[in-house]
């Protein structure tokens, strides 16, 4: 993974967030990762840079990255959310957590047929909450496709 320069497009007029790895992740699954949350479609559009801890240049590092990413197995998740990813919003730094179910298989009633694109959302979904402390939108109601 690239580290951030001081020549890099854009860069100083983004709202800069840092992440690290927690435990062993496969470097195809951090690169995945990287790719999806420097993806030009997506939290850049917002604005948004979000960047591994140690590819931003030392004098513009923080001191902590604002949110950690790991995986969990399902028996290892909080009660109630065993099916699930989480995040740990009141924790500095915040705290990802993946299902590790759900990182190898794809949930059926997700409606996804890729696994990557799964990953991809899911990776966005629990980002969303880790740095930017994103809620759930509330859906419409029964039968009405979620927001």
């Amino acid at each position: 993974m690239a580290a951030v320069t001081e020549k890099d497009d854009g860069a100083d007029s983004m709202k800069l967030f840092t992440y690290t790895f927690e435990g062993n992740w496969r470097p195809a699954d951090k690169r995945l990762v990287f790719e999806t949350l420097l993806d030009h479609r997506g939290w850049k559009t917002k604005g948004l840079l979000l960047l591994p801890q140690d590819a931003v240049p030392k004098h513009k590092r923080p001191l902590k990255p604002d949110f950690t990413l790991g995986f969990l197995a399902p028996a290892q998740m909080p009660r109630g959310f065993r099916d699930l990813s989480v995040t740990y919003m009141l924790e500095r730094p915040r705290r990802v957590y993946f299902n590790t179910r759900n990182w190898g298989s794809i949930p059926p009633a997700s409606g996804y047929k890729s696994l990557t694109d799964y990953r991809i959302y899911l990776i966005n979904h629990e980002v969303g909450h880790a740095a930017l402390g994103l809620d759930h939108v509330p859906c419409g109601g029964p039968g009405q496709v979620a927001p």
